[in-house]
């Protein structure tokens, strides 16, 4: 069987681009032929580029030609990760026409706004609501992007794409199915599958998981969806050292002196921080529909404290392998980083039921039988 993964990069990279390169090693190891469908969003794309994605975005017929080329035909299937803006849905009709299985990884909230996050954790869809936003400027501040992404959704909504053209959805988390399930989608083709990253007890360059905890860590990038101001305000009160992985020191931006912005980390680096880490932090503000962070830190015995919303709620279980805090709440935020760093003993216990939850739920093995069984299930529909 031949699998292709297609995928639209972004310009700066992030955890959809990291589950894709993590899932084509495991389709691989199925004995599939995996067949790589990759394009890139510029970092700083022109007008005449900004006009193209947002013509093509909702059908792009060259997308399309392109599929074909790919020499895939009966039985084979096409696992999309991210359409927007170059590939678009149509290539999920292409695929239809080649005798295609189809199979779209539901990593945001794309299908059902332009801004593709949520805040709230029982949206409803409404193509109104949508038009409404794009014209405030609800995408990358641009009423004119707004409105060409609000244009896809909408015809694709009308055309029933997502109804007949999608064979499975695969949702990271129960939070995200339920959303869709809110939508209308159907209930059958939603399947829940988490994602993984590797053991770092596995790897070449293996980590002590047993050393000194020494700081808090916070892993993204610099976006307010993420809440790293929020972490910085919090922080003005906490003795003890907080590294930033993944930004570099925000220009005109006050922070207190036990914070140490480390940039960019190559992956072994950044593992050896988790496993630093007496604590890991993720204050996100919008509705995540994973975590990877939070599944990265569970791998190396580090517990971790999250916004209590979205899919962290779901994988973070207070007072096993962390605790919440309420959303956008500083206070709050740095009352719960004080009381856990605290409690010493409570913490490795934390990191030890943190590191069994990835054992049983996000290893590479785990991920490899249940995505092979979605996979063998669109086979045997043909049977």
């Amino acid at each position: 069987m031949k699998v292709v993964q297609a995928h639209n990069f972004y310009a700066s990279p992030g955890g959809e681009d990291r589950v894709v390169e993590r899932e084509a090693s495991i389709i691989r190891a199925m004995g599939h032929e995996l067949i790589p469908w990759y394009c890139h969003n510029n970092a700083s794309p022109g007008m005449a580029e900004k006009i193209r994605a947002a013509l093509c975005c909702s059908w792009n017929p060259r997308a399309m030609a392109h599929l074909q080329e790919l020499g895939v035909g009966q039985g084979d299937i096409l696992h999309v990760h991210n359409f927007f803006p170059w590939l678009s849905p149509a290539i999920f009709y292409q695929a239809r026409q080649l005798g295609m299985k189809t199979v779209l990884t539901l990593h945001n909230f794309r299908l059902l706004t332009p801004t593709a996050v949520i805040e709230s954790q029982n949206p409803s869809f409404s193509v109104k609501k949508n038009l409404l936003q794009a014209v405030s400027g609800a995408y990358q501040g641009s009423a004119f992007a707004g409105l060409a992404v609000a244009r896809m959704i909408a015809r694709h909504h009308a055309m029933g794409t997502w109804q007949h053209q999608v064979d499975t959805f695969i949702c990271p988390s129960d939070f995200v199915r339920r959303q869709f399930l809110c939508a209308g989608f159907d209930p059958e083709k939603l399947v829940v599958k988490a994602h993984f990253c590797d053991d770092p007890t596995s790897q070449k360059e293996s980590v002590d998981l047993n050393g000194q905890r020494q700081y808090v860590l916070f892993v993204g990038r610099d976006d307010k969806a993420k809440g790293l101001d929020l972490l910085l305000r919090a922080w003005w009160n906490i003795d003890m050292p907080l590294i930033v992985a993944g930004v570099s020191r925000p220009r005109n931006l006050s922070c207190p002196p036990q914070v140490v912005f480390k940039g960019q980390q190559q992956a072994g680096a950044l593992s050896q921080l988790y496993a630093g880490a007496a604590l890991v932090v993720v204050p996100s503000r919008v509705a995540e529909t994973f975590g990877n962070v939070v599944m990265e830190a569970f791998a190396h015995q580090t517990p971790v404290l999250v916004s209590g919303s979205g899919a962290l709620s779901e994988l973070v279980q207070p007072g096993e392998n962390g605790h919440w805090f309420d959303p956008e709440n500083v206070d709050d935020l740095a009352v719960q980083v004080e009381r856990m760093l605290k409690e010493t003993e409570l913490l490795r216990r934390f990191g030890h039921n943190a590191r069994q939850t990835y054992l049983k739920h996000y290893t590479p093995q785990r991920n490899l039988a249940m995505l092979e069984a979605i996979y063998q299930n669109l086979t045997d529909r043909d049977s």
